[in-house]
């Protein structure tokens, strides 16, 4: 991400760099002269400027901490190691103060992310989220003079919060927006601040959706009270079905297959008011105040920006196939490829885009930049009546099979423009009203937030994560729940629905109370930038104990992989080792080293990498079973959001998406003799996921359980499911003429039955209609080999399989 700087008359910019497996933060004084490192071969988050310097979250021997490197100096030392001791200094160290040199300001408690700042006399506030384990809040501090004062607290961390913006109004207050999780959902509350004390005066919930409301922002009024606007995931698209229906479940899926909509208004003086702005331009929308952005559809981040006429303007993110503004003076120029491959709005990186608030009716939407890459917050200031505003483009291809495309570029850019009217290729196109300096005429009326809080997206949660099994073979392991399949809009192939890896973890942590959670984007369209990001998530996501975060991506081998005995079908390598790199690879390649299975299990041989093979069944995917590794493939995806249960045909479970019809599924090749334990996945959607037996949860301890198979698929829900025979967890081979099988299951909703399948046929259906359930039984082996497993049925619709254990 590229940031610009928002203090004086600065056109300083910053930007993240690629190198090798880590990343560099360079600094410019302006666009046109030369890069400077900052720090290198490191990990950062949110780079941003405040009174005078470049701050950002930065991981340093190990620990990741709120960094500041001064920029206000005529001169500019690069300094690749911090200071010239090759420690970092704190802020007690003055000699640090100099051009260029990195010091920690004052340490946190947690691991910063989110940086944001306004500007005070004498310098700047500064706030930013908090991560500890699942764990976040919201803190803030002032830089007055180059001094930094401590930190204070704006969230107490009952609740998590997430993605702060700040301003100071009119009545000298400090207003702090950030999307809190609270009530079940994702909401919208600002803090009234005390500008002495620091100490917060009151929160107010600005949003009103029964959806989830994301991405604030927030800029002083200077008629008094402050402009706001968030997301809200209100549009739904339905261009697929999903398997299960109760209301909870769908209430998600809005949240991945839905188009981002934008809401502005005012807070003033603890009230919230809404502009009479209406989609058709007349004065009234029908006959209520509505704070919906209306053209805004698409909508990812966004920044409220108040012209000096105090005429409200909006950047935001777009997925739009909207045409860009052809600009009078471009210094450089991304080179495209002639054929594009994958294109429309759904499939590219959204665009920059400015909508402005008239009198009574909103603009359309002007794009300023197309293919801007990454979802993050724009980085942008006004002064003078022009706005500033930093970005980075995508030109790569999508979707075409070729892997690093050698014509595409990624650029980082500035753009600068007045807000006075323009025209694009001759047709005059208004970002203002007709006079430049014309007094915006806003009617405002009073908008209600209601009590009722909206959908509930949250799980209900499994109280404790031991097993409750009094068999010694279990004594050590205890429940983890969470996610091996996931895409971010990193993935082509739906961007637009696809949350960022900030969304999808805190998903994952908010919304399902897992205990582990990756992304899994498509290989053949990450470059090296994608897999940074890839990588550096997943550092900053693992707390070891509490949640476990790893790298990994999709290894997508079908279609047109028809070399060295493909099509393969699609894997994950998840890896989980706690040091070292995760190499990507792609079949797309025939020359990459991984292109095929066999390649790819060589590359990451001696490893801890598995890599489950997903939508076994699938009809236009479907995993080529020749090339099952048992220790690379110790589990598979049984269960996947969009394309249902791959276990066997007309199973409790299976979606109406295209299968193949005979020899694909589970059953078919547990009955050849293949072993495999299950899991569940979410893919597109974010919901069913994966559940194991470890005795530690840390990377290591994720490893020895799938490779062991103690594990089990849910199609979302939470719970405690232990299945043994003689002593030994499922996934396991049992030597025994006499099977006695022990069953314990608990679960935070009603279980409605349990079948017991012997090899693929239902033996017994045990009716439980209760929140738990424990069951002994024996049997005589009927044939060496033979497998058992368990399926759970619960009243709302949610399943849940057991491994398999085999009887040898």
């Amino acid at each position: 991400n590229a940031v610009v700087n928002t203090t004086g008359n600065s056109n300083a910019i910053a930007y993240l760099k690629v190198d090798g497996y880590r990343e560099s933060l360079i600094y410019k004084k302006s666009p046109d002269t030369e890069e400077k490192i900052v720090s290198e071969n490191s990990y950062f988050l949110s780079p941003h400027f405040a009174a005078g310097f470049l701050l950002r979250s930065e991981k340093v021997n190990g620990e990741w901490n709120l960094l500041a490197t001064d920029t206000s100096g005529n001169s500019f030392i690069e300094h690749r190691e911090g200071s010239p001791s090759g420690k970092l200094p704190s802020l007690t160290t003055r000699g640090a103060r100099r051009a260029g040199w990195s010091f920690i300001p004052f340490k946190t408690s947690g691991r910063p992310a989110s940086i944001s700042s306004a500007k005070v006399p004498g310098g700047a506030i500064i706030v930013w989220e908090e991560r500890t384990g699942k764990k976040t809040k919201i803190r803030l501090s002032k830089i007055i003079n180059s001094d930094f004062d401590k930190p204070v607290d704006v969230t107490d961390g009952s609740f998590n919060a997430y993605d702060p913006v700040c301003c100071v109004g009119t009545d000298g207050n400090i207003y702090v927006a950030y999307c809190a999780f609270a009530n079940k959902n994702y909401r919208i509350k600002i803090n009234k601040i005390n500008p002495d004390s620091l100490s917060v005066i009151k929160s107010y919930e600005v949003s009103n959706q029964i959806d989830s409301c994301v991405f604030p922002s927030i800029c002083s009024r200077k008629e008094g009270g402050i402009w706001f606007s968030y997301t809200c995931f209100d549009t739904p698209v339905q261009d697929d079905a999903t398997f299960l229906k109760h209301n909870r479940f769908q209430a998600q899926r809005r949240f991945f297959s839905s188009r981002g909509t934008i809401f502005s208004g005012i807070l003033k003086n603890g009230k919230t008011y809404a502009v009479l702005a209406s989609e058709n331009g007349k004065t009234f929308c029908g006959n209520v105040a509505n704070m919906t952005v209306f053209g805004s559809v698409g909508a990812g981040h966004s920044t409220v920006i108040e012209d000096k006429t105090g005429r409200l303007h909006i950047l935001f993110r777009h997925h739009s196939d909207t045409l860009p503004v052809k600009f009078d003076f471009c210094n450089k120029k991304l080179d495209r490829p002639e054929n594009r491959g994958i294109q429309g709005a759904k499939y590219n990186h959204p665009n920059i885009s400015i909508i402005t608030l008239n009198d009574s009716q909103w603009t359309k939407p002007v794009c300023l930049i197309s293919h801007a890459h990454v979802e993050l917050p724009i980085s942008c200031v006004y002064d003078d009546g022009k706005i500033r505003a930093a970005f980075t483009e995508d030109s790569r291809m999508n979707g075409s099979g070729k892997w690093f495309d050698k014509i595409g570029q990624l650029g980082v850019g500035v753009i600068e423009f007045p807000l006075v009217p323009f025209s694009i290729d001759g047709i005059e196109t208004s970002l203002h009203s007709p006079d430049a300096n014309a007094k915006p005429d806003y009617q405002f009326r009073p908008y209600v937030i209601h009590s009722l809080k909206g959908n509930s997206i949250e799980n209900p949660k499994i109280l404790s994560r031991f097993s409750g099994d009094n068999n010694k073979n279990y004594n050590p392991f205890f429940h983890a729940v969470g996610q091996t399949h996931t895409h971010t809009n990193l993935s082509v192939c739906q961007r637009e629905y696809d949350k960022d890896g900030h969304t999808n973890y805190r998903f994952m942590q908010d919304v399902q109370d897992s205990d582990f959670g990756t992304t899994t984007d498509h290989a053949y369209n990450m470059w090296h930038t994608e897999m940074l990001i890839t990588r550096k998530l997943a550092d900053y996501y693992y707390f070891p104990g509490e949640f476990v975060s790893f790298p990994a991506y999709e290894w997508t081998g079908s279609m047109p992989c028809n070399h060295e005995g493909g099509p393969f079908g699609h894997v994950n390598p998840l890896f989980l080792q706690e040091n070292d790199e995760l190499d990507f690879f792609t079949p797309t390649d025939r020359q990459c080293k991984g292109s095929s299975l066999n390649k790819l299990r060589k590359e990451y041989y001696g490893k801890k990498i598995i890599a489950p093979p997903h939508h076994v069944a699938d009809e236009q995917h479907p995993f080529n079973w020749d090339f099952f590794c048992p220790t690379f493939q110790p589990v598979i995806e049984l269960f996947q959001d969009r394309r249902g249960s791959g276990e066997q045909p007309w199973a409790p479970g299976v979606a109406n998406y295209i299968h193949k019809q005979n020899g694909q599924w589970a059953v078919d090749q547990l009955k050849k003799g293949k072993k495999f334990g299950f899991i569940a996945s979410a893919d597109h959607s974010g919901f069913a996921r994966a559940g194991l037996l470890v005795n530690e949860l840390t990377r290591n301890g994720l490893f020895e359980a799938f490779t062991a198979r103690r594990t089990f698929g849910t199609t979302g829900i939470g719970l405690l499911l232990s299945f043994s025979c003689n002593g030994f967890p499922m996934g396991s081979e049992v030597k025994t003429g006499v099977a006695k099988f022990n069953i314990n299951i608990s679960a935070p909703e009603m279980i409605y039955s349990i079948q017991l399948i012997r090899d693929g046929e239902i033996h017994k259906t045990i009716s439980v209609n209760d929140f738990s359930c424990s069951y002994d039984f024996e049997i005589n082996r009927k044939r060496k080999g033979e497998f058992w497993y368990l399926r759970i049925l619960f009243e709302n619709g949610e399943l849940a399989w057991s491994s398999p254990i085999w009887l040898e």
